[in-house]
């Protein structure tokens, strides 16, 4: 059985590490720029607009800026490509911005539907029986990590598993972080981050689909 049949949530975050200014980023600036629609400036849902921190959600994009980190998330998969394309425009104007890392999260919440599977799923992956002399020891939250990645680029790959907030009960939360450093050797104006979103974010995609898919056959071959 495919793991969509158990897919609830499928969200996305880009999260980039560097140097920003986040008071520049408002709705009406992303208008201004032609990025967005008046309409959707207008009606956007504004929570903080600080020289320190700024926060909205566009309806289908929400923003976290902060001076060393800038995020732009959707729980709607139908926007993904809409949320890629809007970063590109957004440091495409920026494109002076110092950037050093660009992390690609994405996010599945999964409803194993029963107890008895969701205590499965956690003993796949860590098997309780190396636990006994714990009263009945549960798996909270795992974590891995590819330190050297295997596609060779620049940064590291980490995979965690943890319950889901998202879904009431019997809700498993995996998080595929793709994260991957920016050449800041070259001049700022390359625009480095734009160059591998651009060439990066099919792969990137297919990618944690294809880790999602081993995680859940290794765990459907386990446990029949």
């Amino acid at each position: 059985m495919p793991v969509n049949t158990h897919l609830e949530v499928k969200s996305l975050a880009f999260v980039m590490l560097g140097d920003f200014n986040p008071a520049l980023i408002q709705p009406f600036w992303l208008a201004k720029k032609e990025l967005i629609r008046e309409s959707e400036a207008q009606q956007t849902k504004v929570e903080l607009i600080h020289n320190e921190l700024v926060r909205f959600d566009l309806g289908w994009a929400k923003f976290d800026v902060k001076p060393d980190r800038f995020e732009i998330s959707t729980t709607s998969e139908p926007h993904f490509g809409l949320v890629r394309d809007l970063i590109i425009g957004i440091f495409t104007f920026l494109n002076e911005t110092p950037i050093k890392a660009v992390g690609i999260n994405f996010v599945y919440d999964i409803n194993l539907k029963t107890a008895e599977k969701f205590y499965s799923f956690g003993n796949t992956f860590a098997p309780l029986k190396n636990w006994d002399f714990l009263n009945e020891a549960r798996v909270v939250n795992l974590e891995f990590f590819e330190k050297d990645r295997s596609d060779k680029l620049p940064g590291h790959y980490r995979i965690r598993i943890q319950s889901s907030n998202a879904i009431s009960s019997f809700g498993v939360n995996i998080v595929i972080t793709d994260h991957v450093d920016v050449d800041t050797s070259r001049s700022e104006k390359d625009n480095g981050l734009v160059k591998l979103i651009n060439s990066y974010w099919p792969t990137a995609l297919e990618k944690a689909d294809r880790h999602m898919d081993n995680l859940w056959n290794k765990f459907e071959q386990q446990n029949g």
